[in-house]
């Protein structure tokens, strides 16, 4: 780690000791430690923010993240930072990835919304269904599935017990010599059509 030194606005309250290389972040860092007589936090910063930072002179909300333009984390100079939101850099990693071949964009089978999500997160790899945009579209369209699952499994089985019913009649009629019939057909619908539409 390098020489303290003053930091420059807007943290120039601070000593900064840095960059330097954090393995687990994969990227440059600076630690900022309050100069004597300053009650502050330490803080721990990218190298991409601290340097957007005092190139503007402002700190930068929490909610707000610094971006390399061109994706390469270590290469932090002033033009190639630009400032996004976490959703924003969310969706140009999933852009750029989407080019690779390795993110999907896809529509929720339940608010039809469109999204990207990597492809081995998606149905696609993991071989099911389908893939919501959220849990709450997910719970929501699995329940849609099953309760329309259900309704068919009923009306197939009532359809079905129709025309067993049906042909149990027909044998009947047939057996009679005389040609009468003994009890009456009545026509149902056929096991793969929708009983709704049957008529009587």
């Amino acid at each position: 780690m390098s020489e303290k030194r003053r930091c420059m606005l807007p943290y120039d309250e601070y000593q900064s000791a840095g960059p330097f290389w954090m393995e687990s972040t994969k990227r440059f860092m600076m630690a900022l430690v309050p100069v004597k007589g300053v009650k502050a936090k330490n803080l721990l910063l990218p190298y991409a923010r601290y340097i957007y930072s005092v190139a503007n002179g402002v700190r930068l909300a929490s909610s707000l993240q610094v971006d390399h333009v061109d994706g390469d984390r270590t290469h932090d100079v002033r033009t190639n930072l630009q400032v996004l939101t976490g959703a924003e850099n969310r969706l140009k990693s999933m852009v750029e990835r989407k080019s690779q071949g390795t993110v999907a964009e896809m529509v929720c089978p339940d608010c039809r919304g469109m999204f990207f999500r990597e492809k081995r997160q998606t149905h696609l790899a993991k071989k099911g269904e389908f893939t919501a945009c959220s849990r709450k579209c997910a719970g929501r369209f699995r329940k849609k599935l099953q309760d329309a699952r259900a309704e068919h499994a009923v009306r197939a089985e009532l359809t079905l017990k129709d025309l067993m019913r049906n042909n149990f009649v027909r044998w009947i009629n047939n057996q009679n010599p005389t040609g009468k019939v003994l009890v009456e057909h009545k026509m149902v619908a056929e096991p793969w059509e929708d009983v709704s539409t049957a008529t009587s």
